[in-house]
């Protein structure tokens, strides 16, 4: 699971680095460490000592250093899938990617073909029995 996080949160970095709403700007930390500031609004740099946003957020991000993408548009679900860009989901195992953006499960969608399958196995062997039978009245098996 530590994995996953880390995967997320390098997902993260990467598509608001990338995003061109969220320019590349730096700040530093008390400890020296150089740190990728937010999504500020209207592109504006954040704070360099403490990295948050003066003029507040961008559209689709919040939280005090405007890196916390939002998705408020798409369900990515509890537990299923987890917000990595603004309206867009990572899902979880077992979980696909909707169409909007957000995550549905596989295991229905599996389940459905499952027993759409069956019934027309079902079908198919009530017909060609049915058919057999017919052929045989009046006959004496061999």
């Amino acid at each position: 699971m530590k994995t996953f996080y880390g995967v997320l949160l390098a997902l993260v970095a990467v598509a608001s680095a990338n995003d061109p709403a969220c320019p590349s700007n730096w700040w530093t930390s008390q400890s020296g460490a150089s740190l990728l500031c937010g999504c500020c609004a209207n592109g504006s740099p954040c704070d360099i000592k403490t990295g948050q946003c003066p003029g507040g957020c961008a559209p689709g991000y919040s939280g005090p250093d405007c890196t916390e993408p939002t998705c408020n548009d798409v369900s990515c679900g509890e537990g299923v899938g987890h917000c990595y860009k603004p309206n867009e989901c990572v899902c979880a195992k077992n979980y696909a990617q909707s169409d909007d953006g957000g995550c549905h499960s596989m295991r229905t969608a599996g389940l459905k073909g499952a027993f759409a399958s069956l019934l027309i196995i079902i079908t198919a062997i009530t017909i060609c029995g049915t058919i057999q039978h017919q052929r045989m009245k009046g006959r004496t098996p061999e």
